[in-house]
């Protein structure tokens, strides 16, 4: 009995720190789970010195699991074209495929440890990792960067706000590392500099991001914002004879906007099903509002060029003229396109019969930046804003006001919504400035620039939410270096393996040389 619970325990243990070190994702008011969750598994990980990948795959797997249990309200996938027994094969496919994936990267990432022979570098090169692990997750056609550890601290703003000065990674990298010198205190309570040192890490972080918060927000040229959320269905919203319904739901809810004041109105992402075009009823409909109202209108269409479609943004002044168009450069994968299509199609016959409707869509290539009420605003549409350097390349481009518009109508009520505006009040923080954001059916939101919500709606609500904002008046010191801890991460990593690998080949040179052995060198 006690060798089968010897053995049964560690596994138990990884299980709970993956569920425990996911609650965050799940509901953002328990951002504090993240860190017992942490401690105890690398306590864990350091126990076995980092050689058993199983329990580490056992970890990431119950990590990713319950992060993203959210695809289970894509079905039945209304609109694909998908029987209900497809829905359901691709609904699993999606739930215990993902995490399984990324389960295995992270462990694949995690086995550089087992190399670490200086247990006091444990910690560092952890957190490195994470970081590294973080990464992989932006790369390639199925990128998909959703479960940062930042974004769990979305709403325990003093542990994000360090975020504005080295970027999300930076505050991936202190988490993991402090949580890994408590670890290595827990596995050997005698070493009380770990103690000291994941202390330290984790106060300091907090300390910083307090003396950061209390500091006094810098915004000009202040104007009032209003988002509006009309709470259509992506089923719904393509129902057949719904567009002209749609949109004088979305005509009456910017006028209300306009007729409280807001100068600037953000509607979501593809809010009305209908072809943008200078001379249709999209455009006559808004140039009407802002014209009559003095206001400026921004928005997510939907424009066809010949065969093929762009997601994109733009904005309809008060003159009548239009700005310079944003199209999407993260398209979501089987949602706008299907990648690797004749693999796919060859593999999943099934695949042939899904409907992504009528025209392909492109991915834009700019960062193109929209003045808006007279302030230039970057513009990022629902995938783009979980990708931090897009962000911050807008900010670069002279844009000091952040534009999300999405649509998560995909996921009804679920922990998807709060995930997803997690990574819009990241990007304020790194960047330092507010970010106006409509959703379908929320969550609607209007955020400062040291990621105070300003202004929310509830999911699932026709509403409108108004708040003030500003031009940033200054420039965080991410914007300007961007992603330096990843590199630095890497060169961590690589030296702290270089050194293990020397200080192995000195001692086995040592262990052959009996003349050194004898002089006790």
């Amino acid at each position: 009995m006690r060798r089968l619970w010897s053995s049964a325990a560690p596994l138990l243990g990884n299980a709970a720190a993956g569920l425990l070190t996911a609650l965050p994702f799940l509901d953002g008011r328990l951002f504090f789970c993240a860190y017992p969750g942490l401690i105890l598994f690398l306590a864990l990980r350091f126990r076995d010195g980092g050689r058993r990948f199983g329990r580490c795959y056992l970890f990431a797997y119950c990590f990713h699991l319950p992060l993203y249990s959210f695809f289970v309200n894509l079905y039945p996938f209304e609109g694909f074209g998908m029987t209900r027994g497809v829905a359901v094969f691709v609904v699993l496919l999606a739930v215990f495929a993902i995490p399984a994936v990324h389960a295995l990267f992270f462990s694949a990432v995690f086995t550089m440890l087992r190399f670490v022979r200086r247990r006091a570098l444990l910690p560092l090169c952890a957190g490195a990792l994470w970081v590294i692990f973080e990464w992989t997750l932006s790369l390639g056609t199925l990128a998909f960067p959703w479960g940062t550890l930042a974004a769990g601290q979305y709403l325990f703003l003093p542990a994000i706000q360090s975020a504005s000065l080295l970027g999300s990674y930076f505050v991936t990298l202190v988490i993991v590392t402090g949580c890994g010198y408590l670890a290595l205190f827990a596995r050997q309570p005698e070493k009380k500099a770990a103690l000291a040192a994941g202390s330290a890490l984790l106060a300091g972080n907090l300390t910083l991001g307090c003396i950061l918060l209390a500091l006094p927000v810098s915004e000009t040229e202040t104007i009032r914002a209003a988002v509006v959320q009309g709470n259509i269905g992506t089923s719904e919203k393509w129902e057949s004879g719904r567009a002209e319904e749609i949109l004088s739901l979305y005509a009456s809810l910017t006028e209300q906007a306009a007729a409280a004041g807001a100068e600037l109105i953000l509607l979501p992402e593809s809010a009305v099903p209908i072809y943008f075009d200078e001379n249709g009823v999209l455009y006559r409909t808004y140039a009407r509002i802002a014209a009559e109202y003095g206001c400026t209108i921004a928005t997510g269409v939907l424009v066809r060029e010949g065969e093929v479609g762009r997601n994109a943004f733009l904005a309809v002044y008060p003159d009548g003229s239009i700005s310079e168009r944003y199209d999407k450069r993260h398209l979501v994968p089987f949602g706008e396109y299907l990648p690797f299509e004749s693999l796919l199609k060859t593999l999943l016959p099934f695949l042939e019969d899904l409907n992504l409707g009528s025209t392909q869509f492109v991915a834009g290539e700019d960062s193109t930046v929209v003045p808006l009420c007279g302030i230039e605003t970057g513009a990022l549409i629902c995938y783009d804003s979980i990708f931090p350097p897009l962000a911050a390349e807008s900010i670069r481009s002279g844009a000091k006001l952040l534009a999300v518009v999405t649509n998560d109508s995909w996921f009804g009520d679920s922990a998807a919504l709060s995930q997803h505006m997690s990574h819009s009040v990241l990007r304020a923080v790194e960047n330092g400035v507010c970010v106006v954001r409509a959703a379908n059916t929320g969550i609607s939101c209007i955020i400062g620039p040291k990621g105070e919500l300003r202004a929310q709606t509830a999911p699932e609500t026709v509403a409108v939410a108004y708040a003030d904002v500003g031009a940033a008046a200054h420039r965080t010191l991410y914007s300007y270096i961007g992603d330096v801890i990843l590199y630095l991460s890497f060169a961590v990593v690589l030296a702290i393996l270089l050194w293990s690998y020397i200080e192995k080949r000195t001692e086995k040179k040592h262990d052959r040389d009996p003349i050194a052995q004898q002089a006790g060198v």
